[in-house]
């Protein structure tokens, strides 16, 4: 089987919502986060592969091969204060791993990979000529999940590339950091889009695209060319979007029963005037330039 697609955007941007609705379709089998520093496959040099670094693309071009093949060999890491539970992962692998030997077995027609660290990998991806659905979330609305979470900002890996000045952002406060941060590794989709360079790129924009799921269920069948089939994928879209829940739980990290186009916009109740103007300033044409982009 081929990788025939990727889901990818920054960590808490939607992901791995998207990469359930892709799930939800019986052709497609989703590898979840291969690319995870923690959890994916052994040997993953550093978060956030990088396009522009010789030794992360060829890395990324192996690890899909094996993907591809069935051979990918997912890390694990002994947990000692629990020894029954390691002795069982041991024997039958960590729940990736075990994710994974249930997508190459089940079948289906096409492979995907849902992974946030291959953001800045988006235009070797396109090299390739895999069709690419990137999510985009408001770094504003990002940061308040990583604060509910209790979650850094990781400037730290940007470190050795630091391409928005992430690292020297650090200490002007997390405002100035997240908008760092978000403008680097959004960075190689938006200079591939400004070069009109996207045939191939759906952009989810997470603050729009709920506000009529309709539209939304067309133009990704349209970009996956599948038609009108598979009910399921209709159901997923209603049914994971029309919730109740507008405040998330403390520390709940995914929510499928919530009101997602209340929660979009519901950001900027938590900011200044003064901290909106400041994302305005510092991130507005690079949010506007990726969400005005034209999915085909």
């Amino acid at each position: 089987m081929k990788v025939d697609l990727v889901i990818t955007g920054m960590h808490r941007s939607g992901t791995t919502w998207m990469g359930r609705a892709i799930d939800a379709l019986p052709i497609y089998g989703v590898v979840h986060e291969p690319f995870n520093v923690d959890h994916g496959v052994r040997d993953v040099p550093n978060w956030y592969l990088d396009h522009r670094r010789d030794k992360d693309t060829k890395f990324a071009l192996k690890v899909v091969s094996e993907i591809e093949n069935g051979t990918a060999n997912f890390r694990w890491t002994p947990k000692w204060k629990n020894p029954v539970r390691s002795f069982g992962t041991l024997v039958l692998g960590t729940r990736a791993a075990r994710h994974f030997r249930q997508v190459v077995r089940s079948g289906v027609e096409k492979l995907a990979i849902k992974d946030p660290f291959l953001l800045m990998m988006v235009p070797e991806i396109q090299r390739q000529g895999v069709k690419t659905i990137v999510s985009v979330r408001h770094p504003g609305a990002i940061l308040l999940s990583l604060r509910r979470l209790s979650w850094p900002i990781p400037t730290e890996h940007l470190w050795g590339r630091d391409p928005a000045g992430a690292i020297r952002a650090r200490e002007h406060g997390d405002i100035a950091a997240i908008c760092a941060f978000w403008n680097g590794v959004y960075l190689p989709v938006l200079d591939l889009l400004r070069k009109g360079s996207g045939e191939s790129i759906f952009i989810a924009n997470h603050e729009e695209m709920f506000n009529d799921i309709e539209e939304l269920e067309e133009t990704l069948r349209r970009f996956l060319e599948i038609g009108t089939a598979f009910p399921e994928f209709s159901s997923f879209l209603r049914n994971s979007t029309s919730g109740e829940t507008v405040n998330p739980s403390h520390k709940k990290l995914h929510d499928f029963s919530r009101n997602s186009s209340e929660l979009a916009k519901s950001w900027k109740k938590s900011f200044s005037t003064e901290e909106i103007r400041y994302f305005d300033d510092n991130v507005g044409e690079a949010f506007e330039t990726l969400n005005s982009w034209k999915n085909g």
